[in-house]
């Protein structure tokens, strides 16, 4: 007898790695972890920086920038794909954290309403995902023990801003 099932799609393996039920803050921060991680190891991706164009490697995920977007970023199903788009105004570093961080919301859209006690904690979480994603933290810490340990040099080398550097810093100790 054979098994004529295909294997789950990366964006439902990436979901799969989330309990159904509320989570608290540390929880939900462990499990972003784990998801980038995921992401990162499919994708082979062993240097910085990240290129954005990972998320494209899940099926039915594009990525885009729109002149007239309220904030930073959006994402939104069309029936076909998952869109996400980042605003054309913002610098490049931006879009990428922007494009990040929506996609976090597009692996949660199932349980978007339940896993959460609030927005607040929502985008908190899909704010560290894009960290986690765009500055891994083992690449990280190869580049700070390498010698690299200026903040500006750091953004640079993984192609984000020092805002977002800082905090992962500080967040990674």
């Amino acid at each position: 007898m054979t098994n004529n099932q295909s294997p789950p799609s990366l964006l439902a393996r990436l979901r799969a790695l989330t309990p159904m039920r509320g989570l608290d803050l540390p929880t939900a921060i462990g499990i972003a972890d784990r998801q980038a991680a995921v992401l990162l190891r499919t994708a082979g991706i062993t240097s910085g920086p990240v290129p954005i164009d990972v998320l494209q490697q899940v099926p039915s995920v594009r990525l885009g920038v729109t002149d007239d977007l309220p904030t930073s970023g959006i994402s939104y199903w069309t029936g076909r794909e998952w869109r996400l788009d980042a605003r054309t105004g913002e610098a490049k570093v931006r879009q990428r954290f922007t494009l990040a961080h929506e996609f976090k919301h597009v692996i949660d859209h199932p349980g978007r309403d339940l896993l959460y006690a609030d927005h607040h904690a929502r985008e908190q979480v899909a704010d560290h995902f894009a960290a986690a994603l765009l500055m891994p933290k083992n690449l990280l810490w190869q580049a700070w023990c390498s010698g690299t340990q200026d903040i500006a040099q750091l953004a640079e080398l993984f192609t984000v801003s020092t805002e977002a550097m800082t905090r992962r810093l500080l967040f990674l100790g």
